[in-house]
């Protein structure tokens, strides 16, 4: 007697349903570590440009108003998820702050607005509004 050797449908099935239950668990973590990861990216780039304001202020005695003025810009992972960098600068006395906003459209548009100010305030939400630091 010859017996077929192989999967059964039902075999398969039970296999193709084990693996979407995985996915379905394991997708949405993924996007976490992700969100995460380009939001500690985009921290460093504001970090940077505190640090350059600060110098700016020993050398002109002002803060920039653009990124051009601190030659610096945006690395590629940060430009493509977060919106351009806005930064407001109040001339006397001297002060800025600077938020990056999410880019809509991209995993990071749930995620939270970054703002850093001159006196090193680093908060989760627009600079008027956040209350939570990073």
């Amino acid at each position: 007697m010859h017996k077929d050797k192989g999967f059964t449908l039902i075999e398969l099935m039970i296999v193709v349903a084990i693996v979407g239950i995985l996915a379905a668990v394991a997708y949405p973590s993924y996007q976490d570590h992700v969100r995460k990861g380009n939001r500690a990216a985009a921290q460093a780039f504001m970090m940077e440009v505190a640090q350059r304001q600060q110098n700016y202020l020993l050398n002109k005695r002002k803060y920039a108003a653009s990124l051009s003025l601190l030659k610096v810009t945006a690395p590629d992972d940060v430009a493509r998820v977060y919106q351009d960098l806005a930064i407001t600068v109040v001339a006397t006395p001297p002060s800025f702050t600077a938020e990056l906003s999410p880019r809509s459209g991209t995993i990071q548009a749930s995620d939270y607005t970054l703002c850093v100010t001159n006196t090193g305030k680093r908060v989760l939400g627009t600079c008027a509004e956040g209350t939570q630091s990073w």
